[in-house]
């Protein structure tokens, strides 16, 4: 849940989203830029997770973050992951993603979030979701953007500022504020965790087996993340639950 953390980053006023189509088997990349605000002398702000909408069902994505891009291109700056961030999503849908390590930023950092996407299925499209204005019969709101927040990157295209078309991507950035020593107190044991399934049918589908938390002080996106690996053809996947904030570690089945 977003009330986990301190801060929500985010462009998407207008209380609309629409979707925005892009072509069959298309790889695209979306992207929007925010500027740290946090970090004093006594606190320190971490990102710990990021969020964004997916329009489409059977999502595959690819995350990194850059801090400090130069001009209109969000990817020149340093990356922040050890490697990009994947998965996918089998359903549309409004996600939070936890990241696998927490990254320390410091006050005015421009950090850039950027997904890579396409439809798992070559032959459908992939969409993402968009906050514009809109202007109906018994409702109007207005999405008010800025040049050098939100952009996309259509296929053997560059990077496009989306204020060209008065939208902006539906990404976020999720961070808190601490203490240096209230990271990583904390460590995660095997013993509070369990599969709830570890033989599944294939079904051609990604699976994402249910993961039992048996200590009742843990919280999803507060004090853990889940992520899945190798979860699409037959074989053995791997369900990763790593710390976030004071928790550290990771358990893996």
């Amino acid at each position: 849940p977003q009330d986990a953390y301190d801060y929500k980053y985010h462009y998407d006023m207008a209380n609309f989203s629409s979707e925005y189509d892009l072509q069959a088997g298309e790889e695209v990349k979306i992207a929007n830029i925010f500027t740290t605000q946090k970090t004093t002398a006594t606190k320190t702000e971490r990102i710990h997770a990021v969020s964004v909408g997916f329009a489409s069902m059977n999502t595959v994505y690819s995350l990194q973050l850059y801090k400090n891009p130069v001009g209109d291109n969000p990817e020149s700056g340093t990356p922040l992951l050890d490697e990009p961030l994947q998965g996918v999503k089998i359903h549309r849908g409004f996600y939070t993603i936890s990241l696998p390590q927490s990254i320390e930023v410091a006050k005015n950092d421009q950090i850039a979030v950027v997904f890579t996407i396409k439809n798992r299925n070559r032959n459908h499209i992939a969409s993402i979701e968009v906050s514009e204005s809109f202007d109906g019969y018994n409702y109007q709101t207005k999405e008010v953007t800025e040049p050098n927040q939100s952009f996309i990157k259509r296929a053997n295209q560059n990077w496009k500022d989306m204020h060209e078309e008065q939208k902006v991507v539906r990404i976020q950035m999720l961070t808190n504020v601490d203490s240096e020593n209230t990271v990583g107190t904390k460590a995660l044991k095997e013993s509070d965790m369990h599969l709830r399934d570890t033989l599944l049918t294939y079904s051609g589908e990604c699976v994402e087996p249910m993961v039992i938390i048996d200590n009742d002080e843990l919280k999803e996106m507060m004090h853990y993340g889940i992520r899945y690996e190798n979860n699409l053809n037959v074989g053995t996947g791997k369900v990763i639950v790593y710390g976030v904030n004071e928790y550290e570690g990771s358990s893996v089945e």
